[in-house]
């Protein structure tokens, strides 16, 4: 593991993200002690990290793996991904303003949508 790597990544989530270490220590299920030595070199075990790549990709919208965390600058990842963050946010703020009656509607259509790529995919094959 590029130690220095998850360590920057890891300061730049506390950073930037509105993260704190309490919050990562309680979803790693270790002390927030144990986060402040990760930040100090100690390398985490394979469960913590992906515990946080997890919780990085939940709030960014895309896919952190437990390798790219490890081995891969995060603002890099985040500026290839840019326009897609933008978009995913401003749907969900755009979804946040229908009625639960339209949100079920566009489900149901998403649905089909999805299960019609599924039988085109089968038939396809």
């Amino acid at each position: 593991m590029e130690t220095t790597i998850f360590i920057e990544n890891l300061k730049y989530v506390f950073k930037n993200l509105g993260i704190t270490k309490a919050y990562v220590a309680k979803m790693c299920g270790v002390s927030k002690a144990t986060v402040s030595m990760w930040l100090a070199g100690r390398k985490p075990y394979r469960q913590s990290i992906e515990v946080i790549s997890e919780l990085i990709s939940s709030l960014l919208f895309i896919k952190i793996t437990p390798e790219a965390i490890q081995t891969e600058d995060i603002k890099r990842i985040l500026r290839m991904n840019e326009v897609k963050i933008v978009i995913i946010r401003k749907m969900i703020r755009d979804l946040s303003d229908l009625n639960v009656e339209d949100l079920v509607t566009l489900n149901e259509f998403v649905q089909r949508v999805i299960e019609s790529e599924a039988t085109t995919e089968r038939l396809l094959d």
